[in-house]
């Protein structure tokens, strides 16, 4: 009875369980005992860079993949402005942290967000890196999301909003900051019901920021 309880209770329950228990130990747990407790119990992750082209732009790409398993769900990141770059430490031990929670982390080093300047192809080249991500082998048949951060996050909204695969993202999470408050939005696009692909907007014609999401104050005045 155990096994089948478990068996039940992985994909809904106890999977996502453990990822955040992860997460929280590999941000937490260094600082407040000295140990970094998910480093001592999961594979090291394994991180690779290459260089890649998006819409026309060549830019450096950095993976992490999980230390087990060959197919994961996976994560785009989207920084903020980052002069630089994927060196930013910030950066790497973030997409180190959701690889050992059993993310496939892309982290493109978009041009624009480094240089911190505009680019009227931004959008299109944020969306042919998450469409990258969609059709990499490890993430066949399983969730591809994106993570953006200040203004990387409100261009992955745009895009979002009027590209074809940012469009179909199974997940959005934008970490922002707010009248002194550090708020971390997740909209869940797709809706499941046996309809892989199909996201709100498809159903229901709302752009994203219309969509109903989950806001978490991380900290700062109330």
């Amino acid at each position: 009875m155990l096994v089948v309880a478990i068996v039940l209770l992985w994909s809904p329950v106890l999977k996502p369980a453990g990822q955040a228990a992860i997460l929280i130990g590999d941000i937490f747990s260094e600082q407040l005992i000295g140990t970094n407790l998910a480093a001592a119990f999961t594979p090291e992750p394994r991180m690779a860079e290459g260089n890649d082209s998006f819409a026309g732009t060549a830019m450096r790409v950095t993976y992490w993949r999980p230390g087990w398993g060959d197919r994961h769900p996976a994560i785009m990141i989207v920084p903020g402005a980052a002069p630089r770059g994927n060196d930013e430490p910030t950066l790497r031990s973030f997409g180190l942290t959701l690889s050992r929670a059993g993310y496939l982390v892309m982290l493109p080093e978009f041009p624009f967000l480094k240089e911190g300047r505009f680019d009227s192809a931004a959008t299109r080249q944020l969306d042919a890196a998450f469409a990258r991500a969609r059709t990499l082998p490890e993430t066949q048949g399983l969730a591809v999301g994106a993570f953006g951060v200040s203004v990387g996050a409100g261009m992955m909204l745009v895009a979002a909003a009027r590209e074809p695969a940012l469009r179909d993202a199974a997940f959005l999470a934008v970490l922002a900051c707010r009248r002194r408050r550090v708020l971390l939005l997740g909209f869940r696009l797709d809706r499941g019901g046996g309809q892989t692909g199909r996201t709100a907007r498809n159903q229901r014609g709302n752009h994203p920021s219309q969509l109903p999401c989950h806001v978490i104050q991380l900290s700062g005045e109330r």
